[in-house]
């Protein structure tokens, strides 16, 4: 009972992950010709600059190629100390809730689905701590003991590989910002984002569409990722709190459950 228990289990996670990153893979990729959806309202997301943008100096990125400028923003915001990436964005009839924070220690947030279902997820070096609510353990193995508890296992266990990504900033950013190397890319306007001076990086491929907003502030940071109009992909995600501490606590030892071999 109980390894059919920890198999069903693992089913489900990556089945969840797979949904997960399959929203997240559509977000700036695959137009077509249908009418768009308009995106969903965003949930009020904050908009401080963050103390790496307090003094910083503009770096005059907005002379440079658009593909110049994609190029320098992924590579400086792969490169941050610490960020916080949150967003609603809807995708293959499915809206996602995402909020996390990362640092170079681990990250900590939450993934929620329109259905009401949400994983919790806390990632301290190589230790993954996941929640989720009472009815998703309850339909899916009868385990209403799971109520509040958080399953543990190592960030390295290929069978949690799905949900383990979702921590670490530099595999969840390629599935945001899906541009291929022959997209054509143009600069857009210039406006201010979450608090920053930002220059808009159009992609016009064909089959993908959407905009990255590049800081020109400081560090050329990715500050927004919207998805383009005729996208199937609507909605928005902000990227900020560049440089802000991140607290990373493991759960109460007595809210784990661990389920090993």
């Amino acid at each position: 009972m109980v390894n059919r228990m920890r198999t069903t289990v693992r089913r489900v996670l990556s089945l969840f992950a797979v949904l997960l990153l399959a929203g997240t893979a559509g977000l700036l990729a695959g137009c077509d010709d249908r009418q768009p959806s308009p995106p969903p309202a965003q949930a009020g997301n904050p908009t401080p600059t963050g103390p790496v943008y307090r003094s910083g100096k503009p770096n005059g990125l907005e002379k440079r190629p658009a593909r110049e400028i994609l190029a320098k923003a992924l590579a400086a915001t792969r490169g941050a100390t610490s960020l916080r990436i949150t967003g609603t964005y809807r995708s293959g009839g499915q809206t996602f809730d995402l909020d996390m924070r990362y640092d170079a220690t681990g990250a900590r947030g939450e993934h929620r689905l329109s259905e009401g279902e949400s994983l919790r997820i806390v990632r301290i070096q190589n230790e993954v701590w996941l929640r989720a609510g009472e009815r998703f353990w309850r339909d899916i193995v009868g385990a209403r003991s799971f109520r509040d508890k958080y399953l543990r296992f190592p960030a390295d266990d290929p069978r949690y590989a799905g949900v383990v990504d979702l921590t670490y900033p530099d595999r969840l950013i390629p599935k945001l910002i899906a541009v291929g190397p022959r997209d054509p890319l143009v600069k857009g306007e210039i406006k201010v984002v979450n608090g920053v001076r930002a220059v808009e990086v159009v992609d016009r491929a064909s089959r993908r569409g959407g905009s990255i907003w590049v800081a020109l502030q400081g560090p050329p940071y990715v500050v927004r990722v919207e998805a383009g109009v005729g996208s199937r992909a609507s909605g928005s995600v902000d990227f900020f709190d560049y440089g802000a501490p991140v607290k990373l606590t493991a759960p109460d030892p007595r809210q784990v459950v661990e389920l090993t071999g």
